[in-house]
């Protein structure tokens, strides 16, 4: 078991924190085995609290933006908005490219490349939220 404030180990029986003098909670004494070793891996715990801060647009207008995408996968530990952004935009390019193949304009990839500018930050920001949601769950499951 651990202390949900520093994080020190503690005993079933502790009412107390040695470490910090946090007063445990009856229910915080009794989580499970899972608790204490999800409790361990403080980064992807982080992470998930970090998923939590991002409710505005700035990261999914920023996923235009090159290796912007790798950071924000790095930093929050998850690939769901680069995954719904590549399936949306080639899906996209591919229905796009299927319907005028036969035409070799200008005007198409100009058209292709402005609606691949409106709909990645739309798949990203979709990403996000799924993201955020499943980082919900698992903190109400861990702490």
């Amino acid at each position: 078991m651990f202390c949900s404030q520093c994080g020190t180990k503690i005993n079933k029986n502790q009412k107390f924190c040695t470490n910090c003098g946090y007063q445990l909670k009856i229910n915080e004494l009794s989580r499970s085995k899972e608790y204490s070793t999800t409790y361990e891996n403080k980064n992807l715990i982080d992470a998930f609290k970090r998923r939590q801060k991002d409710k505005s647009w700035g990261y999914a207008f920023a996923h235009l933006i090159p290796f912007v995408s790798i950071f924000y996968a790095f930093s929050r530990r998850t690939i769901t908005p680069i995954l719904i952004a590549i399936a949306v935009n080639f899906s996209m390019g591919f229905c796009v490219g299927f319907l005028f193949y036969l035409e070799d304009d200008e005007t198409i990839t100009n058209i292709v490349t402005i609606l691949s500018f409106i709909t990645t930050p739309l798949a990203v920001k979709y990403g996000i939220s799924k993201a955020r949601n499943y980082a919900k769950k698992r903190l109400d499951e861990i702490i």
